[in-house]
């Protein structure tokens, strides 16, 4: 509510801008000035500045050329896009088919429910197409160290190219100056990696119902890597777009290990462990949205005339001031941003949730009692531009313990190879197998592993009411008694093990 006020008391002042009033430059506060200029290195390999020389070699501010000068230092072999865009547009029937998305999402549960085999509906479409050369390609694409994507607010010069090649009309206008905003500039890498990742998502997942799982481990390892690529651009979106990526093996992997575990040799499930321990996005990535929001505020702010939002130019010219030298109003809410997004960075590594975690429009509260005000276009910037910061770092943590309970749950299967059964507990297993952490994300503490009679191994985490419903699904209870309670089951797949009614609104438990 607090949010809502401070938006809405904001609206009638619109019309004043208090940057055309005379400006006495004040310190800011010793406490705050480490935020006053971001650590650029995140991006660009620790290559990147978003300042460039002009003709007379004078530093101008222009991210987003930059950027792209950065990109196109990088060797045509390390890059993925223009693989990923040539297989977008020559295989655009087969990487659209919305059957592969749905079935990669679904993967574990009832695949047949609704009359149809979508086992044969898959067999059928990879019999129709000469798949493994499009495989290898994509395999080969998804190795890359980099995306390679450059930042446009058209469509950009690789994706040109290849629609040429193909007889392609480009449907995007193309209106770029010589110093875009990059705020506007099209995030195309984010659909093209969601694509491919429920593509080959699902044909691992064919394969391994084929029994053919000789490349199973080593093409997930490629997959859930390739992830990571998305953060050439590291922003929230991009961790986001990435968790979303590597939730969709987590799942093939978790119904892979409960339905063909006995196809999985141990050195595979040692291949799969160590990909998920290393190449797990477990931070929320929030430097490319300071830098979107640093050129937004320096284009906003470059108009001595304005006298309301409607006057703004997210187009123009930005301030190419260094930061000291900036109007106090640009200070003051780049400042709060920045604050508020490495308080977001360093939140996704806590453990577990924290609902006393302050929300930014309360630490803009607190930053005005610095003798700070922030004006009425400023408040309106940041309402704008501020990411759901907290639900990005709890998605993170979740994300975090998924892939850690899949360790978990490929842990217990290594102990069944070496033992010839489960462990009753996570006591009994060997510690060779467990020596990471496992947290519960909800309270705290570690997940928990059960051995069920009929289930086999169970990890679950209590969650929000914090107490032991043996592994039981809270949605399962929840259809029962239309209570919230019960637990958040990891492993296995509780569409898989567990019976819901059908056409339920589950929406209280998304």
């Amino acid at each position: 509510m607090k949010l809502i006020h401070v938006l809405i008391v904001s609206l009638p002042c619109l019309s004043v801008f208090a940057a055309n009033e005379p400006e006495t430059k004040a310190p800011l506060p010793p406490t705050q000035l480490e935020y006053i200029e971001p650590d650029w290195s995140p991006i660009g390999d620790g290559n990147y500045s978003p300042w460039m020389p002009d003709e007379d070699g004078d530093p101008v501010w222009n991210p987003t050329k930059a950027y792209n000068t950065w990109i196109d230092s990088i060797p045509d072999e390390d890059k993925a896009w223009p693989i990923l865009v040539d297989l977008r547009y020559k295989y655009d029937a087969l990487f659209s088919n919305r059957f592969l998305w749905v079935f990669a999402e679904d993967v574990g549960e009832d695949w047949d429910e609704d009359g149809v085999d979508d086992w044969q509906q898959i067999s059928e479409l990879y019999a129709s197409t000469d798949i493994k050369p499009i495989v290898e390609r994509l395999l080969e694409a998804l190795s890359k160290p980099h995306m390679g994507y450059t930042l446009h607010i058209g469509t950009d010069p690789v994706s040109q190219e290849v629609l040429l090649r193909y007889g392609l009309d480009d449907e995007i206008e193309n209106k770029e100056g010589a110093n875009p905003n990059v705020f506007s500039c099209l995030k195309e890498d984010h659909g093209i990696m969601r694509r491919k990742s429920q593509f080959m998502a699902s044909y691992l997942s064919y394969q391994v119902e084929q029994g053919n799982t000789e490349q199973f481990a080593d093409r997930f390892a490629i997959g859930y890597r390739s992830s990571l690529l998305v953060e050439d651009w590291p922003s929230i979106l991009s961790t986001l777009t990435a968790m979303g990526n590597q939730s969709r093996f987590l799942d093939l992997l978790r119904w892979t290990l409960y339905t063909h575990s006995d196809q999985l040799t141990d050195d595979q499930l040692v291949t799969l462990d160590r990909v998920i321990e290393n190449s797990t996005a477990h931070q929320v990535q929030t430097i490319s949205d300071q830098l979107e929001f640093h050129d937004i505020a320096r284009r906003i702010y470059n108009f001595p005339e304005m006298k309301n939002w409607s006057d703004t130019d997210w187009d123009g010219p930005p301030i190419s001031i260094h930061y000291d030298e900036l109007p106090k109003a640009v200070r003051t809410v780049i400042t709060l941003y920045d604050i508020v997004m490495h308080d977001a960075h360093k939140s996704s590594l806590l453990h577990q949730n924290d609902d006393t975690e302050p929300k930014w429009y309360v630490e803009m509260d607190d930053f005005e009692t610095l003798d700070y005000p922030i004006e009425s276009i400023g408040r309106m910037l940041l309402g704008m531009m501020m990411p759901a910061v907290d639900k990005a770092t709890s998605r993170t943590r979740r994300h975090r313990a998924n892939a850690q309970a899949m360790r978990l749950a490929i842990a217990a299967h290594r102990h069944k190879l070496r033992h010839g059964s489960f462990p009753k507990s996570i006591e009994h297993f060997n510690q060779d197998l467990i020596g990471f952490e496992f947290i519960d994300p909800f309270v705290g503490g570690d997940l928990l592993y059960r051995l069920d009679p009929e289930t086999g191994p169970m990890i679950y985490a209590k969650g929000y009411d914090n107490d032991d419903d043996q592994g039981r699904h809270g949605l399962d209870i929840f259809l029962e008694t239309k209570k919230i309670d019960g637990d958040f089951l990891y492993y296995p797949n509780p569409w898989t093990t567990q019976n819901f009614p059908e056409d339920e609104d589950d929406e209280c438990c998304d």
